[in-house]
């Protein structure tokens, strides 16, 4: 007996080209939005010296009313009474740390 095998319909597979020029478009996906998606490295963080009492909203504030709320990307109580802010751009930081030496989170000065 012989295996009978199904035609291949073309109407049933997806298809990514399109009609005027027959180049292939990227299929969108999570994997692929997640590619685009890059993760801050060490060059676009800074550290400051935690002050107890001070939550990470109002270091965010601070910070983000200086350089502006999108330039923050992630902030986070590291250890050793520590907090890391990742910018959006390694070139921020230097801006950020030349113009302004001192952050002043509710009177009290970092």
């Amino acid at each position: 007996m012989q295996q009978s095998e199904a035609p291949e319909s073309r109407s049933s597979r997806p298809t990514n080209l399109t009609e005027n020029n027959n180049t292939a478009e990227p299929v969108k996906s999570y994997a692929n939005a997640t590619k685009s998606e890059s993760f801050p490295t060490k060059d676009q963080a800074i550290i400051l010296l935690a002050v107890d009492g001070i939550t990470i909203n109002e270091y965010a504030c601070a910070v983000g009313s200086i350089i502006g709320p999108k330039a923050l990307r992630y902030i986070s109580r590291i250890s050793n009474g520590r907090i890391c802010i990742y910018l959006d751009k390694k070139e921020t930081v230097p801006k950020l740390i030349e113009k302004h030496k001192y952050i002043t989170i509710n009177t009290t000065l970092k």
